[in-house]
């Protein structure tokens, strides 16, 4: 018995196969109005780990920097990162939130 065949891994082929797919197009309101995601977004939230994960990209917000010197066209540039980075942390927040959605006004071109 050869010692080196105790040791070597039988050969595995491995294929890889891309999938191709949309891009969704599911909005923050399609999704509080869906109750099976908004509960799985809820279970999420009562990870420890995911709460950690959040709390760190709470800390990196960029309105932590300070800005020396800098020209006004500098400071709104930076003020828009600042505003889409909370807006993108809001909607993830707000992803744990159920929201009834408005019923759908059908257009009956009649009169008032």
């Amino acid at each position: 018995m050869n010692l080196s065949s105790l040791f070597r891994k039988p050969k595995t082929e491995v294929k890889v196969v891309l999938l191709n797919r949309e891009p969704t197009t599911l909005r923050l309101n399609e999704w509080q109005s869906d109750k099976a995601l908004v509960g799985m977004a809820q279970k999420l939230f009562t990870n420890p780990d995911w709460r950690l994960m959040l709390q760190v990209l709470e800390n990196e917000h960029p309105g932590g920097n300070v800005f020396l010197d800098a020209t006004i066209d500098m400071r709104a540039v930076h003020q828009g990162r600042c505003e889409g980075y909370s807006m993108a942390l809001a909607n993830v927040r707000a992803m744990c939130k159920f929201v009834e959605s408005a019923p759908i006004i059908e257009e009956t071109f009649g009169a008032e």
